[in-house]
């Protein structure tokens, strides 16, 4: 019974179906089961054939998996930390939604270097912009769409990943399209990079967000087809080449348990990553977030109807 209807995390149950009809003969199975347990539920903490429910932390429905509102105005008023114990707590509570930031890492970067041991408690202008920056990702995250699992393992649908690095971070997006070819993001992923990565030289950087993007998103795309798009050209046969430095083989083992194509689009096309990562300059000056959400949005829908626009407006 449990599965694709029936969602379980300790205490917490939830069902998903897409008829009346459906729901109610598993509700009939489930509360069956915990007779049988020897179980008892609380009705006040029971939500019955509701369209839209909030479950671990998030909202759930129809069009997909947004972030619980009692949980985004929580951030949003925040007040400014006065010491590291306040900042932790507050960047607890907005890494819990990073999968639906776009350049979470990068941003909240001077935040998580404050919490530090070695470094002495000063609250710079630096630290508040990006402490107002995550707030603003926090409150306006897009919809992340439900994976289509069966179609993608048919090839029906397949996955796609669009990747990019730059000297200070790697992007990902997890992105999947429905029955009207409109793509859909699943999950998006950002890195802030090590000192010691920020030496390798650019493809390997590039295969690096390759290897964060398969890692992130494994539990999606280990045995489905899955296709990596990439501006960077010399990827695309880079895990297949003998010479090259010596963590790239050991990356081409990794990549080679995994039912991955890399594909090549040009820059322009690749513009979801790079957003990602690097973020959107215009006229020398870095976009509103929500200028940022957009042109992920945007590139995504090249040619098509930017579908998304309407769910972050």
């Amino acid at each position: 019974m449990s599965g694709n209807e029936v969602f379980c995390y300790i205490d917490d149950i939830m069902i998903c179906t897409r008829t009346r009809e459906r729901h109610l003969e598993l509700l009939r199975a489930v509360f069956t089961r915990l007779l049988e347990a020897g179980l008892r539920l609380k009705a006040e903490k029971c939500v019955l054939m509701e369209t839209k429910v909030s479950f671990l932390g998030h909202a759930i429905d129809g069009a997909g998996i947004h972030t619980d509102p009692r949980k985004a105005e929580a951030v949003k008023n925040y007040p400014v930390p006065k010491d590291v114990r306040q900042l932790r707590t507050f960047l607890g509570m907005a890494a819990f939604y990073r999968k639906f930031c776009l350049i979470f890492a990068k941003t909240a970067s001077p935040l998580f270097e404050l919490t530090s041991s070695k470094r002495a408690w000063n609250w710079t202008s630096e630290c508040d912009e990006a402490f107002e920056k995550v707030k603003q990702f926090i409150c306006s995250a897009p919809v992340l769409k439900q994976p289509d699992m069966e179609k993608a393992r048919t090839g029906e649908k397949p996955f796609l990943i669009y990747t990019d690095a730059s000297t200070t971070g790697l992007g990902a997006v997890l992105a999947q399209e429905d029955e009207d070819k409109y793509l859909h993001p699943i999950y998006f992923a950002s890195k802030a990079l090590s000192k010691a990565e920020k030496r390798y030289h650019v493809t390997d950087l590039e295969a690096l967000a390759v290897m964060f993007a398969i890692k992130r998103f494994h539990m999606f795309i280990y045995g489905v087809p899955t296709t990596v798009m990439t501006d960077h050209q010399p990827l695309t046969a880079l895990f297949k080449r003998s010479n090259v430095s010596a963590r790239v083989p050991r990356w081409s083992l990794e990549v080679q348990r995994y039912k991955l194509e890399i594909k090549y689009v040009k820059g322009r096309a690749n513009v979801v990553a790079d957003a990602l990562s690097r973020g959107v300059r215009v006229e020398g000056e870095t976009e509103s977030l929500q200028g940022l959400n957009e042109a992920v949005v945007n590139a995504l829908a090249v040619g098509k109807k930017a579908k998304w626009l309407e769910e972050l407006e």
